[in-house]
């Protein structure tokens, strides 16, 4: 028989079936981003960019539009390595930090969490792996900063009952990673809000791209300013700051 209708054996089996096909659907819609790097001359400061497909800038127009771009503009003297890689859970990060070696950066970006969210990573397992990624960010960077999705629930790729699994997904998801930002001293930047207030939600058009998940340049710029609002100040001050050309 050609194409036989699935069969679903237990009642989670139809929900799950409707996750796979809407991360598929994701996957399709928006192709692999580049992500941005840039290495000045006579760096004023340095910055690694990990994570996932948004530290990639899914869903932008072009590498400058994403948060890691936008930072390269915003200070042209900042050496930025962005070793992201789409689909990456929080797990996958480790490899990606371990790969610089010893060398040290001022901060550490951290944009995974959605993939966890989607594919269900059991929470136990989440904090374990983010205690471990973030006590290896510390050992090569003064500040570690984590930047996952905010309410992935909320955003139009979903309908119901999945939009209310994955709300209450990016929840917990959300607390798991809160707890350990504040434990270990990281910076957390916090997206999430509820389904009535998220403006991904009420304006999805401006801020999300074609797939109805990622992030478009004007929400990448969004993101970006709620980064910079909670970045140190002696850190963006020195990033301004035009290093001194050896004569």
């Amino acid at each position: 028989m050609l194409n036989p209708t699935p069969h679903f054996a237990r009642p989670g089996d139809r929900i799950r079936a409707g996750f796979m096909s809407g991360i598929e659907h994701v996957r399709r819609t928006i192709p692999v981003a580049d992500g941005f790097e840039q290495e000045p001359t006579y760096p004023a400061g340095s910055l690694l960019v990990a994570g996932d497909s948004t530290a990639l800038g899914a869903g932008a127009d072009e590498p400058g539009e994403s948060v890691a771009g936008r930072l390269g503009k915003r200070f042209p003297g900042l050496k930025i390595r962005n070793l992201a890689v789409d689909g990456a859970r929080i797990a996958d990060v480790e490899a990606q930090i371990e790969s610089v070696g010893t060398e040290r950066f001022d901060m550490i970006l951290i944009m995974a969490g959605g993939n966890d969210v989607l594919r269900f990573t059991p929470l136990t397992r989440l904090r374990t792996e983010a205690t471990r990624i973030n006590a290896s960010a510390l050992a090569i960077a003064r500040h570690v900063a984590w930047m996952p999705p905010g309410n992935l629930g909320a955003v139009p790729a979903w309908y119901w009952p999945m939009s209310r699994i994955i709300e209450r997904r990016s929840r917990r998801v959300r607390a798991a990673l809160v707890d350990v930002a504040s434990s270990m001293g990281a910076i957390y930047v916090d997206l999430y809000h509820p389904a009535q207030a998220d403006p991904f939600a009420v304006d999805a058009q401006r801020f999300l791209a074609a797939d109805g998940v990622h992030p478009n340049g004007t929400g990448y710029s969004y993101w970006t300013a709620a980064l910079l609002e909670r970045m140190p100040t002696e850190l963006r001050r020195r990033w301004r700051c035009p290093v001194m050309r050896p004569v």
